[in-house]
């Protein structure tokens, strides 16, 4: 028998914070409901409604249900102002538990305002209070006139504040300027002695920066017989005063307002006018002028943020305080535009093709003479291979805001680009949002100016090249070497898109001090360039020197060089007719690489360093002469060695042939180290040799003759066959005679 298990545990509601205990504008709330209880801990039902409502009432909650995430942070009270409560919906676990409060929070109806738990009643749970305030300081005592009076007198001000408290009073004039001992916080009152109708405010603001603002008027006159409503008359039988009122009077004053940075001055005048209080007046025709402006209105703020008037407009009670001065400010819009130059405005260079340069220093200059440049203006550029499509990417030429003229140089523009481009300006505008032109602009487009053409050429010429040093250059295996041998390199589809070819060169450098070198210019022969050179003799010290570098260095018009790779070459045949390797005769190259990591060409590329001398052989069958490489036991054979370069010394290694040697009646065939002296450029050395008489028919590829020069050697093998000996062919003719 086993137990069956019911889970009896209800889950729990919590709100964090639970409540506030100072007054705030808003207040962010997580509301977390949880089952970490039962065999179906942590699970609650699927169909619960996660809703919670705020309201000023403690007893039961009414108004709006809102969705909440449970245990996501949310903002509440935006608006409010006073005591207010957080009711949630209960939940249910999976097994049916309806919501309880968490374990520390097990209060029951009735609670105190104090008490912040969470409070399970039939039907949700109560969270709070929490004080909210949304609402300025009540001004409503504040009259809105006080006086008359004969003398200074100083006035309190009611103001409440029933929730976060007053946090500043200001008494501010009619220009909004805060007099001495204008910040009234702390006794809400001030003293006024202002002769004549003043116009004031008074600002109030509460500890969370709610603020209300209302104005009012204080009447002083100390010159003139004031009674007050319970002045006593003695010795006076019935007597009459009657109030007399005459309109006030105030003068409009009208401000050239040309002083705001333009480079022009207004001209002209205009004489004040007086106005009546309560009256109609008209504005008189504005009489200034100015020179690259038009105007706009008059304005109470010399920034054209106060009040606007039109010229000429008909105004009423610009001013209520008697005899009191209104100044109006003229409002003026640049009506010329700023402008921007670009010098020079394409490349021009008669020394190379297509007017191409590497790069360019550009001069922008801005010009302002009339309201200044705006402050947010964006002083960018960028060059783009298309006059209709703005650049990808922007520089500035300038990161700070101007007011006036400035002009900017930027060096070596172009700097790394090939091909033609067009230099993109953005256009700017001043500060009455006039936008810039330009003369030497090719068009303006897409809010830029754009110039052009400028030619960059930052790419040295290109071609493949085929390296020959074949058998008919050196003479090889003739009996006769070529007087000085040579060789031949050859540059295939040479191009250059911009400026032109300069020049091809090749440099050949002792690889032990690359002072000594020697260049080759190619030259142009119809659609290719060719450099004949003679290697082995074009170094100082050849005779000692073992091993160079080689490289073809193109150059274009505007001095761009780069080394282009050999990708084709033709060093001969040996005596089979096999083609020599590049290995054979040392040849490598030193740098696969063009371009390092960076993107930049690599200095070593397309280096290749190889033997500054050749080994070459040729055997042959001088008994038979008509049997070229065919051998038989005893015949006679010569192995010529050929070498270029001021070989030192040769030998020759007859290799498996000579496990047929018998000392008795052969001659050894190997060459034994030979000093050639005297040391010649190109040399034919004569090894004669006998086929061992009883040597086994077979075809012999190992054997080889060896050059030295210092301490580097080169070698190259022969093929030929052995068929039979003449001990055979003798017993032949022997037992079947002649004929």
């Amino acid at each position: 028998m086993y137990a069956d298990w019911i889970d009896a545990t209800s889950p729990t509601i919590n709100v964090s914070p639970s409540q506030s205990n100072d007054y705030a504008k808003s207040i962010s709330i997580i509301i977390t409901a949880e089952d970490m209880a039962g065999s179906d801990a942590g699970q609650l039902a699927t169909d619960n409604s996660y809703q919670y409502c705020v309201c000023a009432d403690a007893d039961s909650p009414y108004g709006d249900w809102y969705d909440y995430t449970n245990g996501s942070a949310f903002y509440i009270g935006n608006g409010l102002t006073g005591t207010y409560y957080v009711w949630v919906k209960p939940v249910k676990d999976a097994a049916g538990n309806i919501s309880s409060p968490s374990s520390d929070n097990t209060y029951a109806f009735p609670v105190t305002e104090n008490e912040s738990v969470s409070i399970p009643n039939a039907e949700y749970h109560r969270f709070g209070p929490y004080y909210f305030d949304n609402t300025a300081p009540d001004l409503s005592k504040v009259a809105d006139s006080y006086g008359w009076f004969d003398y200074g007198t100083s006035i309190t001000f009611d103001v409440e504040d029933s929730d976060s408290g007053i946090g500043s009073m200001i008494i501010a004039d009619f220009n909004g300027i805060v007099p001495p001992d204008g910040d009234i916080t702390s006794q809400r009152q001030y003293y006024f002695g202002s002769d004549g109708v003043s116009l004031y405010t008074v600002t109030a603001s509460d500890r969370l920066g709610n603020s209300a603002q209302k104005p009012f008027i204080v009447k002083l006159d100390r010159k003139g017989d004031i009674f007050s409503d319970n002045a006593v008359w003695k010795g006076l039988g019935s007597l009459t005063v009657f109030a007399h009122w005459s309109p006030n009077t105030y003068t409009v004053q009208f401000e050239r307002n040309d002083d705001d940075g333009g480079s022009t001055r207004a001209v002209g005048s205009m004489a004040d006018v007086s106005f009546t209080y309560d009256k109609d007046e008209k504005l008189p025709e504005n009489g200034y002028t100015r020179d690259g402006y038009d105007f706009i209105e008059w304005n109470t703020s010399p920034d054209g943020t106060g009040s606007s008037y039109a010229d000429g407009e008909t105004v009423k009670n610009l001013s209520i305080i008697p005899r009191g001065v209104i100044k109006l400010y003229a409002i003026w819009k640049d009506n010329s535009a700023p402008t921007i130059e670009v010098t020079p405005t394409c490349t021009i260079n008669p020394d190379a093709g297509g007017d191409a340069v590497r790069n360019i220093d550009v001069t922008i200059t801005v010009c302002e003479y009339g309201s200044g440049l705006a402050g947010n203006n964006l002083y960018e550029y960028g060059f783009s291979t298309s006059a209709s499509t703005p650049p990808h990417s922007w520089q500035k030429y300038s990161g700070t805001a101007h007011k006036e003229n400035f002009s900017v140089t930027l060096p070596e523009l172009g700097s790394g680009l090939d091909g033609y481009y067009y230099l993109w300006v953005r256009q700017i505008k001043d500060k009455h949002g006039n936008s810039s032109t330009s003369s030497s602009a090719l068009k303006t487009a897409g809010s830029c100016h754009v110039y052009g053409i400028y030619a960059f050429d930052n790419t040295a010429p290109a071609g493949t090249v085929k390296y020959v040093e074949n058998n008919e250059m050196l003479g090889l295996y003739n009996n006769d070497l070529t007087a000085s041998p040579y060789a031949v390199m050859t540059i295939y589809n040479p191009y250059d898109n911009m400026s032109g070819i300069d020049s091809f060169t090749l440099i050949v450098s002792d690889i032990s001090d690359a002072s000594n070198s020697a260049e080759f210019a190619f030259t142009p022969d119809g659609d290719v360039y060719t450099c004949r050179f003679l290697l082995y003799d074009c170094l100082s010290g050849s005779e000692n020197v073992e091993r160079v570098s080689m490289q073809i260095i193109a150059k274009d018009k505007l001095g761009n060089t780069a080394a282009l790779p050999i990708t084709q070459y033709d060093f001969g045949t040996m005596q089979t007719g096999t083609p020599i390797k590049a290995d054979d005769i040392g040849f490598t190259d030193i740098s696969d690489e063009q371009y390092t990591p960076g993107g930049l060409r690599n200095p070593t590329a397309c280096k290749y360093l190889r033997d500054y001398f050749r080994v070459e052989a040729y055997v042959e069958n001088i008994s038979f002469r008509r049997l070229g490489t065919s051998f038989k036991g005893g015949h006679l054979g010569r192995l010529r060695i050929y070498t270029f370069g001021y070989v030192h010394s040769i030998s020759a290694d007859f290799g498996s042939i000579k496990n047929y040697y018998n000392p008795v009646y052969d001659i050894y065939p190997d060459l034994p180290s030979t000093v050639l002296s005297p040391r010649k450029i190109a040399y034919i050395y004569l090894h004669d040799f006998f086929i061992p008489l009883y040597c086994a028919g077979s075809t012999y590829t190992d054997t080889f003759a060896y050059g030295f020069k210092g301490s580097t050697a080169r070698k190259r093998n022969v093929l030929y066959n052995v068929n039979d000996n003449i001990i055979d062919e003798l017993k032949t003719i022997l037992k079947y005679g002649a004929d």
